[in-house]
């Protein structure tokens, strides 16, 4: 990619206006924890209800809050604590830290139920028409075009941009590779693959299709970010891309994608150097450009994946992007 090329992305305002709105807008900019929960659910795990459940009547806030902590950290494999408790509409809303975001969940008086989040049953929509700019576009720019690896024409009539972060349980969903993504068909079939198709129209001639490595999801995610620049500069990044994702598990930070762990899945790669690739790895010689990318795309990225065509941000479904598209 030319040095002196500047993409522009316009960026929505994603929590200016009503929830809901955004909700239907943008159904992927979640937390992981909340993935992580509702895998514990699909995997029928009980241990909330015998976590919280006294006897009859309700538990205090607190209690309910520091119970929700410790089933977390000890059956998610990650690290919350607890901000504050309030009462909101005949429920506990509990206020976590994740990794530096709070992260409001609900559970009932009694401690017997989590419930993920409060969506209004009464759409408001009042102001549609009123001069309130929701989702309004700011102009942003990604200034250093040379650390995004690209895939396809430079000079394509549509480009494709991926923010995505490799331990994100829904990039993972996108990139369509894991075999474990299938149980989740049902709920979330138009995000399955979504990336790997146009990445597939990519690598058919037909757009350009950038990928951007985000690194806010803990240690591991830096280093498989380092791992896809280093790979990228034996021209071999697409290649570590699809072997990294499709070795991703549903949780992070787990040992996956530590270093030692990234050199085996770089092994897989056809055609790489391996010893140069372990170089670059263990010298953390791409850490300045993976940080460099974080700082650039913080004020652009609230959630993992997120997609642009041509500049404008896109629901992160097949059917959203292929319509944007026009293919």
């Amino acid at each position: 990619m030319p040095d002196d090329e500047v993409i522009e992305i316009k960026v929505p305002k994603f929590f200016h206006g009503d929830f809901t709105e955004n909700m239907r807008k943008n159904p992927w900019i979640v937390s992981t924890l909340v993935f992580l929960i509702l895998s514990l659910v699909l995997m029928g795990n009980s241990l909330w209800g015998t976590k919280l459940s006294t006897s009859f009547g309700t538990v205090s806030p607190n209690s309910a809050g520091n119970a929700l902590v410790d089933f977390l950290n000890q059956n998610t494999n990650s690290s919350v604590s607890l901000k504050s408790v309030s009462t909101e509409s005949g429920l506990y809303k509990i206020n976590l830290d994740y990794q530096g975001q709070i992260v409001p969940l609900y559970t009932t008086t009694d401690g017997k139920f989590l419930i993920q989040n409060l969506v209004p049953l009464s759409l408001d929509n009042s102001n549609s028409n009123s001069g309130e700019n929701k989702g309004a576009d700011a102009g942003v720019f990604l200034n250093n075009p040379s650390l995004y690896p690209s895939l396809g024409p430079q000079d394509a009539e549509t480009t494709v941009i991926e923010f995505s972060d490799f331990q994100c349980p829904f990039c993972a969903m996108a990139s369509g590779l894991p075999l474990w993504i299938s149980q989740y068909q049902s709920q979330y079939g138009d995000l399955l693959g979504a990336a790997k198709k146009v990445q597939d129209l990519a690598e058919q001639g037909k757009l350009k299709f950038v990928y951007v490595s985000m690194s806010f999801l803990g240690q591991e995610s830096v280093y498989a970010a380092e791992a896809g620049l280093c790979a990228n500069e034996q021209g071999k990044f697409w290649e570590m891309h699809d072997a990294i994702f499709t070795a991703q598990t549903q949780g992070e930070n787990n040992g996956k994608f530590n270093k030692d762990k990234l050199e085996i899945i770089a092994n897989s790669v056809s055609g790489i150097d391996k010893a140069k690739f372990k170089t670059c790895l263990e010298s953390d010689k791409e850490l300045s450009d993976v940080q460099k990318i974080a700082q650039e795309s913080g004020s652009i990225v609230q959630g993992t994946p997120m997609f642009f065509v041509n500049g404008k941000q896109v629901q992160a479904s097949w059917s959203a992007i292929e319509k944007e598209i026009g293919n």
